[in-house]
């Protein structure tokens, strides 16, 4: 799968929250967006996912124009995404979270071409919370609550996986364990888009960087070269880089 993000640009009243913005990210990568704060991260999450409508530009997922597909058909080609807010139903088990994200595979043409799809038990191991299934997310820790939100999505199958913040209020050392879960997630044949401000998961779980300033793209390119930029520098990285 190729994402290609082309000139988007969104705009809310008076805030130009995505200014000629243009990406693209690959099937087995983790494609990391990091900005400071009111970059337009998440709002490019939300146009990538559907969920906010484009000004201008072109967003194409798997030969798909976003631009003019329906919702449900970016969730038939397999977009998922988490929030940076976590969203989970308190009266809904671990487990039965899992079982109703399946659901919504399984009622797509990609599932009857595909298959059911992985085991839920296998899913709930992989992110560490096979011992707490029949929990209610009350009864979790925080680093759990998020970890259910990535299950959640892997439950759909995804061939997109647009995550956002997912270290938010983490320890150093969960954030380095999700680190590693998303980059296995990708190297398992899912394009990741990852917003993120802490830099050492940054660091270890991706591929390519891109770095957005006031809605625009600053630049672009690897970790180690985004570390050296004296302009990503200024505007990022010797300030909020690491303030969460």
């Amino acid at each position: 799968m190729l994402i290609e993000v082309d000139g988007v640009s969104k705009r809310f009243g008076g805030l130009q929250a995505l200014d000629n913005v243009s990406l693209t990210a690959r099937t087995g990568e983790v494609t990391a967006v990091i900005g400071p704060n009111g970059a337009g991260k998440s709002t490019l999450l939300g146009c990538l996912s559907g969920m906010i409508a484009i000004d201008a530009g072109r967003i194409r997922i798997d030969g798909y124009d976003a631009r003019l597909a329906p919702l449900s058909r970016l969730v038939e080609v397999g977009v998922t995404r988490t929030f940076q807010n976590i969203r989970l139903s308190e009266s809904l088990t671990v487990l039965e979270h899992l079982r109703l994200a399946r659901l919504s595979y399984r009622r797509t043409q990609r599932a009857r071409m595909s298959g059911p799809g992985r085991p839920l038990d296998q899913i709930l191991a992989r992110v560490g919370l096979a011992d707490v299934a029949r929990k209610l997310p009350d009864e979790l820790s925080y680093g759990e609550r998020r970890r259910l939100e990535i299950a959640r999505g892997l439950a759909t199958e995804p061939l997109l996986f647009l995550i956002d913040e997912p270290a938010a209020g983490t320890t150093p050392a969960e954030q380095l364990a999700l680190a590693d879960l998303i980059r296995t997630i990708a190297e398992d044949g899912v394009a990741v888009v990852l917003v993120e401000h802490h830099m050492d998961l940054v660091a270890r779980a991706s591929a390519s960087v891109v770095v957005l300033n006031f809605g625009r793209v600053l630049t672009s390119g690897t970790i180690g070269e985004i570390r050296r930029n004296p302009e990503v520098i200024a505007a990022y990285l010797g300030t909020t880089a690491d303030a969460g």
